[in-house]
This record gives C-alpha cells, structure tokens and sequence, in this order.
C-alpha cells in the first residue's frame, strides 16, 4: 500500500518515492522494542551512547556505498542495517549484564508468527477490498480492512485448541 498511501498523501508526483517508504516500513519492528530504555534503567547509559556512536559511523559508511551501488533505494537499506546492528548489539549487552540468553529476552516465536499471520490479513484486504485503489476511500478501508483480518486471524490463532497449548 506504501504507493496507494503517497498518492493520496502527496500527489502522483511523489509516487516514485513508494519504494524508498516501503522499505523504511521495515525500520518499525525494531522500534517496537526497547533496548535503550532497558540499558537505561540497568544504568548502562554509557553502553548506549557508545553503540548509537557506532550505529551512527556504521550507517554513514554503509549507506554511502549502497546509495554508490543502489542509488536512492540505498539511504533505505543501509539505515535499516544500522538500525538493527545497533539494537542487536544493545540486545547482547542487555544478555550481558542480566545473565541471561539473548534469545530469552523477547519472545521470539511468538513475534515470529505474528509477523507471519500478517501475510494472510495482508492478501485478504488486498485483494478483497471493493474500494482498492488510489483514493482517501481505498487507503482507509485497506487499513480497516486489514486490521479487522489481522484481528480474526489473532483470534482464531488464539482460540484455536491447537495453539492453546502451545501460546
């Protein structure tokens, strides 16, 4: 929907910029977490500053060759690189200092098929959506659409006596 969303917001004079939008998307999973604030409150501020310095020398140096190699879709791809480096690292010190695995600290099968459950509600408000296309009217009822999907999908995953056991 990244070109649907940037016609309606910004005109068709904009819709070549959907692919870099779309992919700066992927940058959101990650803010869902958070590292820093939890290195904070185990008093590792320094650690903090120190991994956003590298995370920052990191996404200069990488998003400069890949706007080299790409072009635009490059800045995208290297920012979203960085992003995650710096967030593994602090997810590794977080590891660190409580003494505990890394993959212990979030919940990753569970995130895992959430991320996958959203493919299905995807397809569905994609295809089944009478109003697709590029209008206020398309955009919005995709979005409504695809959360009421992704809703029933949760719920049905949820209650359903096979995953019971295993959520």
């Amino acid at each position: 929907y990244a070109n649907e969303i940037i016609v309606v917001m910004y005109t068709d004079r904009y819709a070549a910029s959907a692919a870099i939008f779309a992919l700066y998307l992927f940058i959101l999973p990650i803010r869902l977490t958070i590292t820093s604030q939890v290195l904070a409150a185990l008093n590792q501020n320094k650690s903090i500053l120190r991994y956003t310095v590298y995370g920052l020398v990191f996404n200069i140096i990488l998003t400069w060759y890949l706007v080299k190699v790409y072009g635009m879709v490059g800045a995208p791809i290297g920012t979203i690189i960085a992003i995650y480096f710096v967030n593994g690292m602090m997810l590794r010190r977080i590891s660190t200092v409580l003494k505990s695995p890394w993959h212990t600290l979030l919940p990753w099968a569970k995130l895992f098929m959430y991320l996958i459950l959203t493919i299905p509600a995807l397809l569905l408000a994609k295809n089944f959506n009478p109003w697709n296309g590029v209008s206020i009217v398309g955009v919005v009822s995709s979005m409504l659409m695809f959360g009421c999907c992704y809703l029933l999908i949760m719920l049905v995953v949820k209650y359903s006596p096979k995953m019971v056991s295993k959520t």
